[in-house]
């Protein structure tokens, strides 16, 4: 016999319940007994034990409490046993002396109290066993044939149907808490909510869902073919095959439609669902519809945007080229083909790396710098490339960015410009020749113009006539002037090929003062 089991004995004969209780203890009963003499103590007590205090009013109506011998009705003895005894079981007798135990077990019932009630009467009659069964009781025992066995039998056969039938209502209201719950999530989520009943080819439609249709419940049916009914021509077959192959095969079921609305427009939506199987066999299907027909215009115009610059670049006069974050060629200007020698080609996709092994790394930080938004400009780069040539190129980069304000990728343009380097060179080298030219001609020119100022100057000192010494001094002036002339063009070719000399030589200022412009200094 189980433990700690409460147990409520009705009968207004003692000797019959001291009979229950040595019955049940010699089945090995260890419990707590409570007795009750009349039906309205056990009624009272009954509501007591189960805290149904609403349901006392209810049952005293039945059966109104009797008076003891001091004028005082037992309701205050039986009042302080509230909420201090749970009874597990009643046996109570048929004969009592306020009332029947039809009468009671019908009264008990209807006060909502399920606990087991076996009945123990002295009558052996079966139609009264069958109306007290009728009228809820749980087993029915003739005084006469009343043992240990029989008694603990009966109660735990009482016990365990009570038992079975609780959990169920547990479960069964557990369940109805769990429908509410799974009834507000519905209600709450934005996505349409399907649930496919595969047996009864039934679908049940969540208001979203219908709401996403544009379509009031009336007007739409119940079964899977009013889904597909509205299905774009192009997207039906496909999602027919989709969901066949997730109930036959258990392909995942993550799929994207048109579905059209109401006012005659297509809805774009994402759909994803799951079946629920047997041994196997799909019993149910559930899932979700998304409308996703915002993001798939915005993306729409995006890609719209994206070809339209990806033709700006492609026609544009210049080297330029767009990339993506891991330097992927997302657009390219046929300059850029031609430029570097790729012929016509299409770089969508293609690492710039893998496309260009040889790419310094210098030019790699540079790209990473960019990527974090920096702008990079180079006026003059030498591009060593791997097969020994060199490339010199003026090039920018910039970051461009999406619709988020992140860095998107890079946009470079680069110009080839080898000739202006060749150009330049050439140019510098002639002038460097030049130079030269200068300073050679200056030094052999000045080495027998040094030979005429001598002459010239003995001359001077050679007893001349006047018209003679005239033209002496002529000749000194001019090869002076000359002279001044040639060491400036040498200063020139010195200042040209960055060697000229700063020569510190003191002077007087008084002579400088009388040295007028363009008086020839001497030479040092």
């Amino acid at each position: 016999m189980e433990k700690s089991i409460r147990i409520l004995v009705v009968d207004d004969d003692e000797v019959d319940r001291m009979a229950v209780r040595r019955s049940l203890k010699s089945a090995g009963f260890l419990g707590e007994i409570s007795e009750a003499e009349n039906c309205a103590l056990a009624l009272e007590k009954l509501s007591a034990s189960t805290g149904s205090g609403a349901a006392l009013p209810i049952l005293q109506s039945a059966f109104p409490p009797q008076s003891n011998s001091g004028g005082k009705t037992e309701k205050s003895s039986a009042t302080n046993q509230i909420f201090e005894s749970r009874f597990d079981c009643v046996f109570l007798d048929y004969r009592l002396p306020d009332g029947d135990g039809l009468s009671l077990v019908t009264a008990i019932r209807n006060a909502g109290i399920k606990i087991p009630l076996i009945v123990l009467t002295g009558q052996g009659d079966e139609q009264i066993a069958v109306e007290l069964m009728k009228a809820g009781a749980s087993d029915y025992i003739a005084k006469g044939k009343m043992s240990a066995d029989s008694l603990s039998r009966s109660l735990q056969n009482a016990l365990r149907v009570y038992r079975a039938e609780t959990q169920a209502v547990l479960a069964s209201q557990q369940l109805k808490e769990s429908e509410e719950r799974y009834r507000l999530v519905l209600e709450a989520v934005n996505d349409g909510i399907w649930d496919w009943d595969l047996s009864k080819n039934e679908v049940y439609w969540n208001d979203r869902l219908l709401e996403i249709i544009g379509l009031p419940r009336s007007q739409f049916g119940n079964t899977m073919n009013a889904l597909y009914d509205r299905l774009h021509p192009d997207d039906r077959e496909e999602i027919i095959r989709a969901i066949g192959a997730h109930l036959e095969q258990e392909i995942d079921y993550n799929v994207e439609f048109r579905l059209l609305h109401s006012s005659g427009s297509y809805r774009y939506c994402i759909s994803q669902g799951k079946a629920q199987r047997n041994s196997g066999k799909p019993l149910r299907m559930a899932g979700t519809i998304g409308d996703i027909t915002d993001r798939k215009e915005a993306e729409t115009a995006l890609e719209r945007e994206r070809q339209q610059l990806k033709q700006i670049i492609t026609c544009v006069p210049v080297a330029m080229a767009m990339f993506d974050t891991e330097m992927r060629y997302l657009a390219n200007s046929h300059k850029w083909l031609t430029q570097f020698d790729l012929g016509w080609q299409s770089l969508i996709n293609i690492s710039h790396y893998e496309l260009f092994p040889d790419t310094p790394n210098r030019w790699k930080l540079m790209y990473q710098k960019v990527l974090k938004g920096e702008v990079v400009s180079v006026s003059e780069d030498a591009w060593e490339r791997a097969d020994g040539s060199a490339i010199y190129l003026r090039w920018a980069a910039h970051p461009w960015y999406d619709p988020e304000g992140k860095v998107g990728g890079i946009v470079m343009v680069a110009d080839k410009i080898n000739e202006l380097v060749e150009a330049r060179e050439t140019a510098l080298e002639a002038s460097r020749v030049k130079s030269q030219f200068l300073a050679n001609m200056s030094h052999e020119i000045r080495t027998p113009m040094n030979g005429v100022l001598g002459m010239a100057q003995l001359l001077l000192h050679a007893p001349l006539e006047p018209k003679q010494r005239e033209c002496a001094r002529t000749i000194y002036r001019s090869a002076e002037h000359l002279l001044s002339v040639i060491n400036d063009i040498l200063d020139f070719s010195k200042i040209e090929a960055s060697k000229l000399e700063i020569e510190r030589v003191a002077i007087s200022i008084p002579a400088a003062k009388s040295t007028g412009p363009g008086t020839p200094m001497p030479n040092a």
